[in-house]
């Protein structure tokens, strides 16, 4: 064959090969909502900083990013969208949160101080962004700087790292009366890579 017409031809493949890629990423984004890069006039966004070392704690967030102890599923409410949020912003402030951000029932962004025993006078940002068209809730919780996570945790099924900010959010989304989307101890891309399924500490005699 001329070399004008491989040429061509090769073009034209690589050209399909790129349109269903794109295809195929615009599907992946349409289900699912909560991975969509953060919108400009929200504040920081919605991701855990990328140049955080795996071993720090101090944030968590339902936008994957960096290490898996960080990535926790999105928040879905039942009911009424203003009435949820004023429910969430009511407990916030209860805690007697500093608020930074009321973006009328779109957005809310508080500080408080972290549930950290280690790291007292450490405070951590809270960010709740509710999806425009699905009764989803993304979110954010970030300490005003990272600290070294502790090397072990000795409870079965728990997970290292990030402790304290998971905990908050478990709490926030009890009380609140939300849940999560996704079980993350039940799909593959929410498993983080530190989580203890417990180790068996009994002595074999035989040994």
């Amino acid at each position: 064959l001329p070399f004008s017409t491989v040429t061509t031809d090769s073009f034209k493949n690589n050209m399909r090969s790129g349109v269903r890629t794109i295809a195929r990423r615009a599907a992946l984004m349409s289900v699912l909502p909560w991975v969509r890069p953060p919108q400009p006039g929200h504040g920081t966004g919605i991701a855990c900083p990328q140049q955080w070392k795996p071993t720090e704690s101090g944030c968590v967030s339902s936008l994957p990013s960096g290490a898996p102890n960080r990535n926790l599923s999105p928040l879905r409410y039942a009911g009424d969208r203003e009435r949820t949020f004023s429910r969430l912003r009511a407990y916030l402030l209860a805690k007697d949160a500093t608020l930074l951000e009321d973006s009328q029932g779109e957005l809310l962004r508080v500080r408080l101080p972290t549930l950290e025993i280690s790291q007292p006078g450490l405070l951590e940002e809270l960010t709740f962004r509710f999806l425009p068209d699905e009764p989803i809730v993304t979110f954010r919780i970030i300490a005003e700087r990272p600290y070294v996570s502790q090397p072990f945790c000795v409870t079965p099924g728990c997970i290292v790292g990030n402790a304290a900010q998971r905990k908050r959010l478990e709490s926030i989304r009890d009380e609140v009366g939300l849940t999560s989307i996704v079980d993350p101890t039940a799909v593959g891309k929410w498993v983080p890579i530190f989580f203890n399924k417990g180790i068996d500490l009994s002595v074999d005699d035989n040994e």
